[in-house]
């Protein structure tokens, strides 16, 4: 009867460079060819400063090799220009946000926020009422763990800018994810008749922009634990405070290796493995890495790395 193993079938390793020389903990990588270049091994460093090896890859058994760039993940930004001719004395300006997904991302858990309430008075401007729901906003959302969304005037226009805020991210217990949201304008009364569009909206999704070293971490946290995390949730004595590679703050482009490894004593059906290293976006680590590899399989006319948006 066949049998296979899936022990460490995802491996991930952190490659900040390529040179062993100097190089910080964690930091060095370097491909080992195999004997008559049939295959080869990633060498690297680990957290705890040993140098060890990948599992064996050999060439024919590659389903595939694919270079991931980082995408930045950017947050939204919404600017509202009050109607100068909406503007009612005696009228509640009120904006409602709806918060789907929320808290545990959850179709069912959502928020309401209503911010505002100004009563518009007689010679309020545009500018008046941005002023009061700026300060209104800010002062809600303040009252939260974390505040979801900021508000403040933008000089000159006189437009209320609500942007969004990075989620706070906690290493394998809370995602840096994106909110989702909606913004509503409560009607207000004009000429005896209800008005919702009582300001127009311009959305961006730029704001601020950040990298991808937050997921990354949780892809270390999860997938390698340095290949013997998993007793951690064993409870004492089998517990350790273990050290991690990527940095949160960083970007990170991947290398992913995908292919099938037979093993001594693990059976004689081969198993799909995975390899992934992940490369500090200020180096060339991906380049010497794919060149290198290139460099064992020689005979080999066109590269065996496809560079695709990831």
């Amino acid at each position: 009867m066949a049998m296979f193993s899936t022990h460490n079938v995802k491996q991930v390793i952190v490659a900040n460079s390529t040179d062993a020389t100097g190089a910080a903990v964690g930091a060095f990588v370097k491909v080992l060819a195999e004997p008559g270049n049939t295959g080869f091994y990633i060498l690297y460093t680990n957290a705890s400063g040993q140098t060890v090896k990948s599992d064996r890859i050999a060439f024919d058994k590659i389903r595939s090799i694919k270079a991931l760039s980082y995408v930045a993940k950017t947050y939204r930004t919404d600017k509202l220009a009050i109607v100068a001719g909406d503007i009612v004395a005696g009228q509640d300006y009120i904006i409602r946000i709806l918060f789907r997904d929320w808290g545990s991302g959850s179709a069912e858990n959502q928020l309401f926020k209503h911010v505002g309430a100004y009563r518009a008075k007689a010679g309020d401007t545009a500018a008046t009422i941005v002023d009061a729901l700026v300060a209104l906003g800010n002062a809600n959302f303040a009252r939260e763990d974390y505040p979801a969304l900021s508000f403040a005037k933008e000089a000159v226009t006189d437009k209320l800018v609500i942007t969004e805020q990075p989620q706070p991210w906690v290493l394998g217990k809370k995602q840096a994810r994106n909110l989702n949201y909606v913004i509503q304008l409560l009607p207000i009364t004009k000429a005896g008749e209800s008005v919702y569009d009582w300001a127009t909206f311009e959305t961006t999704m730029a704001n601020p922009g950040r990298g991808n070293g937050t997921a990354m971490a949780d892809l270390e946290y999860f997938a390698m634990g340095e290949r013997g995390d998993i007793y951690r949730q064993k409870g004492f004595p089998y517990t350790w405070d273990v050290k991690y590679l990527v940095d949160s703050t960083k970007n990170y482009n991947i290398l992913n290796i995908h292919f099938f490894e037979t093993q001594e004593g693990e059976g004689v059906q081969a198993q799909e493995k995975e390899l992934v290293v992940l490369c500090q976006d200020e180096t060339d680590v991906i380049t010497d890495i794919t060149t290198a590899i290139n460099a064992v399989k020689a005979n080999t006319v066109t590269p065996i790395v496809d560079v695709v948006g990831g």
